[in-house]
């Protein structure tokens, strides 16, 4: 969200995406110890966990000796997580301190989503998003996001925490008067593409099978396929070519399951009903409206918002969006989601947590499985191998050949049909051709153009019927005043020079 409200009002925006060099296994117990007691946590009982902690490794099932560690939190254990995310915390609160960088100011309107300039205001201060071990710093400036990170790593290193510099990476968003989305159009390819691989690696195994029914093909199709093609799709904005090209790779897995090709010509609003399945525009409304009632439910203890919901209703304060090229935002899809499912009060239903998810699927719910799909598709496709058998026999017209066809442009000669053709050009452009050397080309282009024009109607072009001699010069057979031409200004000399020769030649001036 706050890379497209960069984009919306045309902000620079800079981004270090850091990646902590095993951060569970790297954590300082002394300083843990430090911190929970800061905190005001008794650290007797966590000291006791931890106390005379060993580790052995296992090959081929024979074990090595114990191994003492001292340092890190336990894997797998129910409170490490708790420990890191205090530890981390206070961490960066060391760092923003010995930093100074304010990251960024964004505005949170108190009032309507749409209408954001009415209600209270109130400052949104963003500069670090931390997850376990990965962290994303942002800043407005280059200056400031490097001043942030050599902070960083050097405190860091007090409390034994290090940064993967091979994982660590950088994103800068510049200011342009045209902004694109190409990042969500590769978003959009990457998941089709690795659904394509999800799904072929079934083919043989389970789409082919005619053991296997219809229904249990469609329950695997949205267990293994779907959320591969649909991740992340709860923060599209899409347009309706990108939209269109998941529904078409939708739509032709569907095709693959019930056994019909495009050939059959079964239309999609048939291939659904088979099947049992919503339209994809349905489900991508479902997924959006999810994620947006969820956002909308994050209030803390004291019914504030939560950061999560000040990002979906901050912008840039005292700052104007572009009048020029406005690309479509996540809140227009949601706004457009809300109409097509006539939700009267989003602001009151979102907080059903119960009624919410029935809201959203009035039009996503999954119908009922057709039981005589097997039939109509076998059906359908003996009518479908009808219909082509008809097509074939009305659009077969065998070509008649006229004498202007077979007839040997150098010579005159009349053949018998058109491979005679081709065959006797062979020996008459050699006989009329004294450079041996461009024979074989001359051989070759003829038959080309032979070919071309019993195939086509469009006028051949006159850099078409010449030749090109070793010093890749233009050149033509009769010609009467020997010159060899460039490629630029051939056309207007040989219309000049060579009149009766492109007449044989049936050109059209």
């Amino acid at each position: 969200m706050v890379m497209e409200r960069s984009r919306e009002f045309n902000q620079p925006l800079h981004i270090c995406f850091i990646d902590l060099q095993k951060a569970y296994d790297s954590v300082n117990r002394e300083a843990l110890w430090r911190v929970c007691r800061t905190y005001g946590l008794s650290d007797k009982m966590i000291k006791l966990l931890y106390e005379d902690v060993k580790a052995e490794v296992r090959i081929d099932g024979d074990f090595s000796w114990s191994i003492q560690m001292n340092t890190g939190v336990k894997q797998g254990c129910l409170l490490s997580p708790i420990l890191f995310n205090v530890y981390i915390d206070f961490v960066m609160r060391q760092m923003l301190e010995q930093a100074g960088t304010e990251g960024i100011t964004m505005n949170y309107r108190l009032g309507d989503l749409w209408y954001s300039g009415r209600g209270k205001s109130d400052d949104v201060k963003l500069l670090a998003l931390i997850y376990a071990g990965d962290i994303a710093v942002m800043c407005q400036s280059t200056q400031e996001l490097e001043k942030f990170i050599k902070a960083f790593e050097k405190g860091t290193l007090d409390f034994g925490l290090t940064m993967n510099i091979k994982k660590t990476c950088f994103m800068s968003l510049r200011q342009f008067q045209k902004s694109t989305y190409q990042t969500q159009y590769k978003d959009i390819e990457t998941r089709v593409s690795k659904a394509s691989s999800a799904f072929n690696s079934l083919r043989r195994i389970v789409w082919y099978r005619k053991c296997i029914s219809i229904q249990a093909k469609i329950r695997i199709f949205r267990a293994s396929v779907l959320p591969v093609l649909l991740y992340g799709s709860e923060l599209w904005s899409l347009t309706v070519a990108e939209e269109q090209r998941l529904k078409a790779f939708y739509m032709k897995c569907l095709r693959v399951i019930i056994g019909v090709s495009i050939g059959d010509r079964m239309n999609n609003d048939l291939v659904l009903q088979l099947t049992g399945q919503p339209t994809l525009e349905n489900i991508l409304r479902r997924n959006r409206l999810g994620r947006f009632g969820h956002v909308n439910r994050m209030d803390n203890d004291q019914n504030c918002p939560m950061l999560t919901k000040k990002t979906l209703f901050t912008s840039f304060k005292d700052v104007k969006r572009p009048p020029h090229d406005i690309k479509l935002r996540w809140k227009d899809k949601v706004m457009m989601d809300i109409t097509v499912v006539d939700i009267k009060n989003w602001r009151r239903e979102t907080y059903g947590k119960d009624t919410w998810p029935k809201t959203i699927n009035r039009g996503v719910a999954y119908g009922i499985f057709h039981t005589d799909a097997t039939r109509v598709v076998r059906e359908h496709k003996e009518r479908a191998a009808e219909r082509r058998t008809q097509e074939e026999l009305m659009n077969h017209t065998p070509k008649k050949t006229t004498p202007d066809d077979i007839t040997c442009k150098q010579c005159g000669r009349i053949c018998k049909n058109i491979k005679g053709l081709k065959i006797h050009h062979h020996t008459c452009i050699y006989k009329n051709i004294t450079d041996k050397k461009v024979v074989t080309q001359k051989i070759r282009q003829s038959i080309s153009i032979l070919s071309y024009r019993t195939t086509t109607s469009r006028p051949i072009k006159i850099i078409e019927l010449l030749l090109k001699n070793n010093n890749n010069e233009y050149i033509w057979p009769n010609q009467t005043c020997g010159r060899a031409l460039k490629a630029r200004g051939v056309t207007s000399h040989v219309k000049a020079c060579a009149k009766v020769w492109l007449e044989k030649q049936n050109f059209l001036f």
